[in-house]
């Protein structure tokens, strides 16, 4: 396993789905119902998923070390933004991998089949995959030698601003604009922040919509030149935490979560 583990060629989100039912064979108390072992396994599975998200081997750093280490070894003021980032991004209500990691939980299966559950969910294009739509629009905008006019196309054309707008947010993501406020102190003098500034007001002056989450993750990596994946990489990373959380509550509630079905359809004939 430890080669599919430190493959950097796998994408950080398949390489660690693809590990983490594996880590389960050598679990020997997985299935162990004592709170003590559940948290000692959920400490566990939490080094050894950020470890898996950007191929390397875990150890006793804090999580938003080994990130920042891995990327931008030395640099403080990074790591304290992706600290930041994974706090903001630990949990946000019943969202849908937190919801399909709770069911899983329910059925009293260990906390690798819970987080896998996690991770299936979050790598749909309208969970997780927000964030690398959000750094290809920084990058096409760059690209097209004119961004607030490229925004301002995209806008009357009808098309989405990834990484903009949040459902439950009208009035603007406060996790986004907490964010963009730390990205602003510690790197608004680069030239990669004044296009993400651009980009900002463009949006802004031609939709009203304000910078959400996806898009913030996007512009730390953008900011810093970094792939797009890693955004993704710091989401799953921090909703991880999440997941163990409401994996642990669930699990000492004993009860297994049965939504029920109605039948809507038209009656049988009699």
């Amino acid at each position: 396993m430890a080669a599919l583990a430190l493959d950097a060629a796998l994408p950080p989100l398949e390489r660690t789905m693809a590990c983490i039912p594996l880590l389960a064979l050598e679990q020997r108390q997985s299935l162990n119902a004592a709170a003590p072992v559940r948290r000692e396994v959920a400490a566990m599975l939490l080094r050894q998923n950020a470890a898996l998200l950007v191929g390397t081997q875990p150890d006793a750093r804090p999580v938003h070390r080994l990130l920042a280490d891995t990327w931008q070894p030395g640099d403080a003021g990074f790591a304290e933004l992706v600290r930041s980032a994974l706090v903001l991004c630990a949990d946000h209500e019943l969202n849908v991998s937190a919801f399909a990691a709770r069911v899983v939980a329910s059925t009293g299966a260990h906390l690798h089949a819970t987080v896998s559950a996690g991770l299936a969910a979050l790598s749909g294009p309208r969970h997780g995959g927000a964030t690398a739509r959000a750094h290809a629009l920084l990058l096409d905008a760059e690209a097209s030698g004119a961004p607030a006019a490229f925004i301002a196309e995209r806008w009357r054309r009808g098309d989405e601003l990834p990484g903009f707008n949040h459902l439950l947010y009208p009035d603007g993501d406060p996790r986004g604009s907490e964010m963009l406020r730390q990205l602003r102190e510690r790197c608004g003098e680069l030239p990669r922040m004044r296009h993400v500034e651009t980009v900002l007001a463009a949006t802004a002056e031609h939709s009203g919509q304000h910078p959400n989450i996806d898009g913030l993750l996007a512009a730390i990596c953008y900011v810093h030149g970094l792939p797009g994946a890693h955004a993704l990489v710091m989401f799953a990373a921090a909703r991880l935490t999440g997941w163990l959380a409401h994996a642990l509550e669930q699990q000492a509630l004993g009860t297994l979560i049965r939504p029920r079905a109605r039948y809507t359809g038209l009656a049988p004939g009699r």
